[in-house]
């Protein structure tokens, strides 16, 4: 799974823009090619995995990961300490990967 995390966040920056999930989901849906099925399959799993997070995860992970938001930048809008937002990350991340283990 962190394949397609990965996956995803690349095709996100190559955009470089910030794309609502919904709309990257439709998008990706609308135009697979025959030799991306699997890379299809693992991102959509992704992105149902994310929005069944919380607000606050979900905003900390497509804000860091997906629109390359600076930590400092972050943790500001969340209004807690910059070292903190690693510790958030981190209980994010295992949030997203236990959901995508189920």
């Amino acid at each position: 799974m962190v394949l397609a995390k990965n996956s995803l966040i690349d095709e996100l920056r190559r955009l470089r823009r910030h794309v609502p999930l919904d709309e990257t989901v439709e998008a990706l849906i609308a135009q697979p090619r025959p030799d991306e099925q699997h890379r299809l399959e693992a991102r959509i799993a992704l992105l149902q995995a994310l929005m069944r997070l919380s607000p606050r995860c979900r905003f900390v992970l497509e804000g860091y990961y997906i629109a390359e938001m600076p930590a400092q930048e972050l943790a500001a809008h969340l209004r807690i300490q910059p070292q903190s937002l690693y510790s958030l990350l981190k209980r994010c991340l295992g949030q997203l990967a236990n959901i995508l283990k189920k």
